[in-house]
Order: C-alpha cells, then structure tokens, then sequence
C-alpha cells in the first residue's frame, strides 16, 4: 500500500474512532482567554429564534463608543461528531440547545450542518464560538481559528496542496 494512502487511512481511523466511542480526541482544542472547556464537533442545528437578549463586546469603552448590540440566537440541535475537546470538558454534559450571537435586528437565522467549536456554559445550552460549512464532505480551519484554540491535530493530518487545512468531516 503507497505511504500515502496509509497515512490518509490511519487519519480516517482516528476520526472514525472518534464516532465510536473512543476516548481520544483526533483534535485537541487549549482556548485562549475567559472561554470555558469547547469542544470542536459536527453539529446539526434548526432555524434558530433571537431570544430577547443582545451582545456588546466587553472591551467596549462606556460613552466613548457606542454598541447597538447583536442578537442572541437559540437553536435547537445535537452534535452528531465530536472530533476533539479541551481537558477542561466534561463528557456526560448533555444539551439540546445552541446559542450564537446573530445580526443585528434579525428576525431568525437559519440552521444547517456545521463544524464549530461549542462552549460548555453552566447553562442548558452550547454557545457557538466559530463555525464553519462543510463542503462537499469536508471543513477547513483557518490559521486564526487554529491559533486561538491551540489546536492541535494528529500528525497523520496534513495541510493540503493549496495549504489550508481542511479536514474530512
């Protein structure tokens, strides 16, 4: 068998293994800043509604600079892969709920399959850090992703010709 294709099927088994039961993530995800334990995964999510509540970033500077705010969305959902988390993560939490910030004065946002990294809250829902389509059965991770989370992939992983790094989902 060529080196080749032995190492992409050494990388389809660690991702299968993941789907499996496997205690070891394919990914392993160290956040920067006050975020709580993420996990990166597939998820599937619904329509998602503003729940009443808005977001401003904290760096916001009191009267100097003016926030009107993005909606808070709530999406009902599952994951149905986990492809890597942080040590932090606890893996009997369960939630059926998502939440993310959308647009501005948005009525709803539309739901789909995604990789993205969730937050675990103290809540009863994930919150939607980052995420990204799948296309044609696979995601890429930009560079900034990759640096804020510290992500760190098997070796048998590599970046493609064109240099991204996207990844069979």
């Amino acid at each position: 068998m060529p080196r080749a294709a032995l190492r992409s099927l050494v990388a389809v088994a660690l991702l299968a293994g993941l789907t499996a039961g496997g205690n070891a993530p394919a990914f392993r995800l160290t956040p920067q800043g006050a975020s709580g334990p993420v996990m990166l995964a597939l998820i599937d999510i619904g329509r998602g509604y503003p729940n009443g509540d808005w977001y401003c970033p904290p760096d916001t500077n009191g009267e100097a600079d003016i926030c009107l705010g993005a909606d808070i969305v709530i999406h009902r959902g599952v994951i149905e892969r986990r492809y890597g988390w942080s040590d932090n993560l606890d893996p009997k939490w369960r939630a059926s709920k998502f939440k993310q910030i959308g647009a501005h004065a948005v009525r709803w946002v539309e739901g789909g399959r995604w990789v993205a990294v969730i937050e675990q809250t103290d809540k009863d829902y994930w919150y939607v850090q980052w995420k990204a389509p799948i296309d044609r059965g696979r995601f890429c991770l930009p560079d900034a992703m990759i640096a804020h989370y510290k992500l760190q992939a098997p070796p048998e992983l590599r970046r493609s010709e064109s240099g991204t790094r996207c990844y069979s989902a």
